[in-house]
C-alpha cells in the first residue's frame, strides 16, 4: 500500500498527459501515431505472385493461389504492422484497381477492426495513386475511386511542385472542407461502419482537419522535385514526405563512354538527405522504403515512417523496427493485456502504467544505510526496461528505504510518456 501511495501521483501525471494530448482515438491509427511522433512501420500487401527462384536453385513447388480474403487475413496477421501498403495502381491504374478491389473486399470481410472499445482499424489501407500533373481530371476520379473502397491514405508519386500537391490534397477533401472530391462516396461509409453523414464529417484530411481520418503521403523522386523540395515540404496537409529512394537510384545512374552503368552514390545520398532536411525544417514526418541493411541508420538520421517489402527478409527487417519501437515492447514486458497490438481503452493504459511504475525497483531496501549517513549518493538504480544505470537516490530514515530523486522520477515519466499509447 505504501508503494502504491507513493506511486499514484506520478502515475496520474504520466498517464494524463498523453491521453489529454491525443484526445479521442481516430478510426485511422496512423493519425494518432503521426500526431504523437511515433515511428510507423508497415508491410506491402501480400499477393499470389511467385518470387523468382534464386540462381542455381530449383523453382518453388506450385501452390494453389490464395483467395483475397486469405491474403487479407495473412496481412492482418502481422500484428506488429501499422498499415497495409499497395503500390499496384501507380503505373497501370485499371489493372491495379481491379486487383486491389478484390483484395479490399477480402480485407473488409475479415473484420479489420480492433475488438471492443472505440471503433478503430487494426491496419488501415495505404495505396499509391498515379501521377497527378499529367491529367488532373483523371487523377481526381482515380483518387475518388480509391477512397470509395474505404482507403485511409493516398500516396502521391513523382511529385514535382507545390501546386501539384495542393491539387491532389483538394481531391481528397470534401467540398465542405474546401476540396474537390466528388459527392459520390460509394460504399466507404458502410465499410467504415458509420452513417453517410458521419463519414462525410470524418473523411477529411489530417492535419488540416484534426478530426480527419485521411492522410496523404507524397513522394519526391526526380531532380525537378528535388529542386523544389522546400516549397513542396511547406505545403500544409502533407502527412508524410518520402524520397523515392529506388527511383532516385536510377536518376543518379548514368552510362559512361564504355557503356558501363555508373551509380553516383554521393549524389543519391545527398538527394535523400535534402528531403530529410526539408522534412525537419517544415516539421513533416519523413518516410523511407526500408531495407535490411539501412533501416537502423535511417531511423537514427530522423526518418520515422517505413515501408517494408513482403517476403523472406521482411521478418528480419521487422526486428529492427521492434527494437526501436520501445513502447509496445515495454508494455508487453510489463504484463498488461493487449488486443491486436494496441491498448483498447484508457483503463488498460492506466493499468499498464501502474504495472510499469510498481514493478520498477526504485524502493529496494538498503539495510547498510543509517539515518546518520543520510544524504545524496550515486548508486545503481533500475530503469523501467530492467537496465541498471547510475542514478541519484535519497535516503529516508522514516521509511528505511531509498526513494527516487527528481532525476529518477523525470526519467520514469519520460519513459511512460513515450510508450505506444
Amino acid at each position: 500500500m505504501r508503494r502504491l501511495f507513493l506511486v499514484a501521483p506520478f502515475v496520474t501525471a504520466a498517464v494524463a498527459a498523453p491521453l489529454h494530448a491525443q484526445g479521442a482515438p481516430h478510426l485511422n491509427p496512423l493519425v494518432d501515431l503521426l500526431a504523437a511522433r511515433k515511428p510507423v512501420f508497415g508491410l506491402y500487401a501480400p499477393s499470389n505472385r511467385r518470387p523468382p527462384a534464386r540462381p542455381g536453385t530449383p523453382p518453388a513447388p506450385e501452390t494453389p493461389p490464395k483467395s483475397p480474403a486469405q491474403l487479407a487475413a495473412d496481412a492482418l496477421a502481422q500484428g506488429g504492422s501499422d498499415y497495409i501498403f499497395d503500390g499496384g495502381m501507380e503505373h497501370d491504374f485499371d489493372a491495379g484497381y481491379a486487383s486491389f478491389t478484390e483484395f479490399a473486399k477480402g480485407y473488409w470481410s475479415t473484420e479489420p477492426f480492433v475488438s471492443g472499445g472505440v471503433r478503430r482499424l487494426r491496419q488501415p489501407l495505404v495505396v499509391k495513386t498515379p501521377e497527378i500533373a499529367p491529367d488532373p481530371i483523371k487523377a481526381r476520379a482515380r483518387i475518388a475511386q480509391q477512397l470509395n473502397l474505404g482507403v485511409n491514405t493516398i500516396v502521391f508519386v513523382g511529385v514535382e511542385s507545390a501546386e501539384e500537391v495542393k491539387q491532389g490534397l483538394a481531391m481528397m477533401r470534401p467540398a465542405s472542407g474546401g476540396g474537390t472530391r466528388p459527392d459520390d462516396v460509394g460504399a466507404a461509409p458502410k465499410l467504415w461502419g458509420m452513417s453517410e453523414q458521419e463519414y462525410r464529417a470524418r473523411a477529411d484530411l489530417w492535419p488540416l482537419n484534426p478530426k480527419g481520418e485521411l492522410v496523404n503521403w507524397s513522394i519526391v523522386e526526380s531532380k525537378a522535385g528535388l529542386a523544389r523540395i522546400r516549397e513542396i515540404a511547406a505545403v500544409k496537409g502533407i502527412g508524410v514526405l518520402f524520397p523515392g529512394a529506388g527511383t532516385l537510384r536510377g536518376v543518379f545512374t548514368t552510362t559512361d563512354a564504355a557503356g558501363k552503368r555508373v551509380f553516383d552514390e554521393a549524389g543519391w545520398e545527398s538527394a535523400i538527405q535534402s528531403v530529410l532536411a526539408a522534412c525537419k525544417e517544415f516539421n513533416v514526418a519523413c518516410g523511407y522504403p526500408a531495407g535490411l541493411g539501412d533501416i537502423e541508420l535511417r531511423m537514427k538520421q530522423g526518418f520515422s515512417v517505413f515501408v517494408i517489402g513482403w517476403g523472406r527478409t521482411a521478418s528480419r527487417r521487422w526486428s529492427w523496427g521492434a527494437r526501436w519501437r520501445g513502447g509496445r515492447r515495454r508494455m508487453r514486458r510489463s504484463g498488461g493485456t493487449k488486443k491486436d497490438g494496441r491498448w483498447e481503452n484508457g483503463r488498460q493504459r492506466l493499468a499498464a502504467a501502474l504495472v510499469v511504475i510498481a514493478s520498477t525497483p526504485f524502493w529496494e531496501p538498503s539495510p547498510k544505510r543509517t539515518p546518520a549517513s543520510s544524504g545524496r549518493r550515486k548508486s545503481m538504480c533500475e530503469t523501467p526496461l530492467g537496465e541498471r544505470s547510475p542514478c541519484s537516490c535519497n535516503w529516508s530514515p522514516r521509511l528505511g528505504k531509498r526513494i527516487p530523486s527528481i532525476t529518477s522520477i523525470t526519467h520514469l515519466l519520460v519513459r511512460l510518456y513515450t510508450m505506444h499509447w
